[in-house]
Formats: C-alpha cells, sequence, structure tokens
C-alpha cells in the first residue's frame, strides 16, 4: 500500500475509533453475562485445539475462532470489562481499514472512493450493536475475514493484479477462519464470488476458470475441513426450526424485515435493539414496500447491467449481504440490526458510486458533498452516544422495552438487573411483561427463554413471601417442575 493511500485509511480507522471510544469504558450487557460472567464462552487456552471440536458456548454453533479471540481476552483482561469492549472495537477498526483493499479490488474503486466507503462503514450506526455487545463480536470476526478472503479472490482472479500462490493459501485460510467465526460466512462468500464472476467479465481482465484449477481445489479442501470440523463438534443438521407460520406468512414477515434491513442500512440514527416481529400477511402495507424495493433493485441491476458494471454488482452483492437476515436458515431471533453489519460495506459503496455520478457536475457536487457531510456527522453523534448505553442493562435496555413493549428479552434483562439491584418489584413487573403475550393482538415473534424467565419470577415472588403466585406459577410456566 502506497503512502498516498495508507494516509486516508490511517485516517478512517482514527475516525472509526474516535467514534466508538464511548463503547469501551462499559461493563457486561445482555448476552455477555452468561458468555463471560458465566463462562458459557470461556475456554482455557493451554488446550487451543479443543476449541475447534466443540459447539460454541453450549449452543449448536460452531465458532471456535471467537471462542479462542474471547479465551486470549480472558487470558488477558480477565473479566474486565473494558478490556472486552477494547478488542470489538480494534476489530471494527480492523474491518474499516479492510473495506478500501476490497472495494479496490473487488468493486474496481478509486483510492479516494474506496476510502469515502470506509468513512460510512466507520461511522454508520448498525456498527452500534457488534461493537457495544460482547458476546456480538462473531458479526465482525466473519465481516472482517469474508472481506480479506473476498479481496485476495479478485486479485487472484483478475490479470491486472499481482498474486502468488501465497496470495491463494492466505485467501483460503480467511476463508477458512470465517467459515469458523459465524455460519453466513461460506454463503457470503460462494454469493460474493459468484456474482463477482457473473459481471466482473464485462469490463475487468480476467483468468479463464480453469487457469485457477489449483485455487479452486484448495478453496474446496478448505471447505471440506470446516463441514468435517464442525460435523464432529455439533453434526451437520440445523437446530433450529422455523416458526409456525402459513406461506403467505412466510414470506410476507420476511418481505417486511427485509424493508426493516434497508431502512436500517440508509438512516444515519441508532436502529432498534427490538427482535420483536409483527407476523404479516402478503397483503400488508409494508410488505409492498419491501416488494416495490426489490423491483426497483431488480430493475436498476438490469438498467444498469451495460452501462456501469459496479452498479449492478453492487446491488447483486447487497442481495447477498442480505440474504442470511431473511432467516432461511432461522436462528434464535427472527430479526436483529446486526444481521445487516456485514451489508453496510455495501452501503459505502454505494455512496463512493454516487459520488463518481456527481464529480463532474459541479452544482450538484455541492449538494452531493453536504448531503454525505450532513449524514456522516448524524451518523457520528448518535453512534457515539449510543455507546453510553452499554454501561449496563438498565440503560441499555429501558428505551428499547419503552419503544417497543413487545421486546420479550429486553424485559427478562431487566427484570434480572433490577432483581440483583434488590428492587423485586419492579423487577416482577418485567419478568410479568416478558412472559405475557403481546397486547396489539397481533402475532408477534420474539425471542425469550420461557422457562428461565419462569424460574427467576418464581425466586422473587418467594423471596417477597408471596407463595400462592409461586404455586400458580409452578402450574402454568413450561418446564418448570
Amino acid at each position: 500500500m502506497s503512502v498516498a493511500v495508507s494516509k486516508p485509511v490511517t485516517w478512517v480507522a482514527f475516525l472509526a475509533l474516535a467514534t466508538h471510544v464511548t463503547y469501551v469504558d462499559n461493563g457486561f450487557v445482555w448476552l455477555d453475562h452468561g458468555d463471560l460472567e458465566w463462562g458459557r464462552a470461556l475456554r482455557a487456552l493451554s488446550r487451543p485445539w479443543a476449541l475447534f471440536t466443540e459447539s460454541f458456548a453450549a449452543t449448536g454453533f460452531y465458532r471456535p475462532v471467537v471462542a479462542l479471540s474471547q479465551a486470549v481476552d480472558y487470558g488477558i483482561y480477565g473479566l474486565w470489562a473494558p478490556g472486552h469492549h477494547l478488542t470489538n472495537l480494534l476489530l471494527h477498526t480492523a474491518v474499516v481499514v479492510a473495506v478500501p483493499a476490497f472495494c479496490r479490488s473487488y468493486f474496481d474503486l478509486g483510492s479516494r472512493e474506496a476510502v469515502v466507503a470506509a468513512a460510512v462503514v466507520a461511522v454508520h450506526p448498525l456498527s452500534w450493536l457488534p461493537v457495544g455487545a460482547i458476546a456480538y463480536r462473531p458479526e465482525l470476526l466473519v465481516t472482517l475475514w469474508v472481506l480479506i478472503s473476498l479481496t485476495l479472490y479478485a486479485r487472484i482472479r483478475r490479470k491486472d493484479e499481482a498474486s502468488t500462490r501465497l496470495t491463494e493459501v492466505l485467501c483460503a485460510v480467511a476463508l477458512g477462519l470465517g467459515c469458523m467465526s459465524k455460519e453466513p460466512a461460506l454463503f457470503w462468500f460462494l454469493g460474493a464470488a459468484g456474482v463477482w464472476e457473473l459481471q466482473k467479465g464485462r469490463t475487468l481482465p480476467v483468468y479463464r476458470l480453469g487457469e485457477h484449477r489449483g485455487f479452486f481445489v484448495l478453496l474446496s479442501m478448505t471447505v471440506c475441513v470446516y463441514l468435517l470440523l464442525r460435523g464432529r463438534a455439533v453434526g451437520m443438521g440445523w437446530h433450529l426450526t422455523q416458526p409456525d407460520l402459513s406461506l403467505g406468512e412466510h414470506f410476507g414477515t420476511r418481505a417486511a424485515v427485509l424493508a426493516e434491513r434497508l431502512l436500517e442500512l440508509m438512516s444515519p440514527f441508532l436502529p432498534g435493539l427490538s427482535d420483536a416481529t409483527r407476523v404479516r400477511g402478503v397483503w400488508d402495507p409494508l410488505v409492498a414496500v419491501s416488494l416495490f424495493a426489490t423491483a426497483a433493485v431488480v430493475a436498476g441491476w438490469f438498467l444498469w447491467l451495460r452501462r456501469q458494471w459496479e452498479v449492478g454488482l453492487l446491488l447483486l452483492f447487497l442481495a447477498v449481504g442480505l440474504a442470511p437476515a431473511l432467516q432461511i436458515l432461522p436462528g434464535p431471533r427472527f430479526s436483529s440490526p446486526h444481521y445487516s453489519y456485514f451489508a453496510v460495506t455495501a452501503v459505502g459503496v454505494a455512496v463512493a458510486l454516487v459520488g463518481r455520478c456527481f464529480r463532474e457536475k459541479s452544482g450538484l457536487k455541492r449538494w452531493a458533498v453536504a448531503g454525505l457531510g450532513a449524514w456522516l456527522m448524524l451518523a457520528v453523534v448518535s453512534t457515539s452516544v449510543g455507546g453510553l448505553r452499554f454501561e449496563n442493562d438498565i440503560r441499555l435496555f429501558t428505551p428499547e422495552v419503552e419503544r417497543d413493549p413487545a421486546f420479550r428479552e429486553g424485559h427478562t434483562y431487566l427484570g434480572d438487573a433490577y432483581g440483583l439491584l434488590g428492587d423485586l418489584e419492579r423487577a416482577a413487573d418485567h419478568y410479568i411483561a416478558a412472559l405475557k403475550p403481546a397486547s396489539t393482538g397481533a402475532r408477534v415473534l420474539a425471542y425469550l427463554d420461557e422457562e428461565a424467565t419462569c424460574l427467576n419470577l418464581i425466586q422473587i415472588r418467594s423471596l417477597q413471601g408471596r407463595f400462592d403466585e409461586v404455586d400458580r406459577l409452578r402450574a402454568g410456566c413450561v418446564g418448570v417442575p
């Protein structure tokens, strides 16, 4: 990397650090309690290879790279939360630093355009949850390794980029590390590489696929090793099941979630944390908005297919990046803003390409620069202020349950927090709010460990001496003896 390129990248890295400095001096929140304070995700560094032979944090997920990073953190910091938060911040900064090289090799952007894209990623509010909650580190690691692997892939395939056998090995290693960080890595790599192969031949000088036969064999071997290790640790099946919805509801609810993810990508404000997702049919207005946006993307791809190949590639890359958020393979939470973190890079590229269109139009260029500057300033402020809320669960979740009372998991963690403070009545109120169905009358999908919440409420009522309620709770709570 030349000095002319490295200096702007350094400034963008500083921008990421400065925007998120408020995220470091915080405590453990949300899933951090179970993963770190209770030790579910912690393993001894004395047997590092054991991390690759078991599931992550007593779940059905296989994420040994995440477990290794947390084991290293624990060896350095113990349970000093700011140290773990600092690692998350450094990983986000590493993602930002990786973006310019990715944009130049994959999208063929200029150096300045690539830095603009990185600046958007540096301050985007969708970094809020992956940086602020230590347990969401998988999102940072998988994004970093997939971006690196795609950068190296594009360099290897392009005739105008220098590459060696070492580059091919590093690409395979990055792919393997990404797959062992979070499950969508393999889909993202194959999908993004596939759409690049589909689009790049229109303008870029590339090698024929047969000329890199050995490289593709190496990638295949990497995937096979990953699948074998994963199969040994957690099996080859998927341990989560789809919600009980009709075909129309499956389609409508996912379309609405897609619209929500797209709005979050465009917004300079913090997204909500609630995973409460209203079940929608195909005729819901929000579904119509989502379908219109999807149709616009498809039409845009065909419109720009022969005019600017980068725009067509961007639309396909965005589709690949958002596809896992549609819960084709179900996760514990049907909807969450961190599912869009990988796709933030596409937003940065879109901003850079819009800037390219206005470059030759001085009047519009001034408006474009002013608009981008205003968006960046709003994003910096909202993202930076958001870091203060990770001080504790009460500060994090209170605004969220006020915004969306159906956020059942938020109520549960507030109940835990108030219980530890000795405010038993307020703790019980939040547990009850978590256990009751949504008051709107609409069907809502929201994650909740119902058995644990019931047990906590029973414990609270026992401490209060309200044993008649304890008996009713024991009779009504599923799985409680």
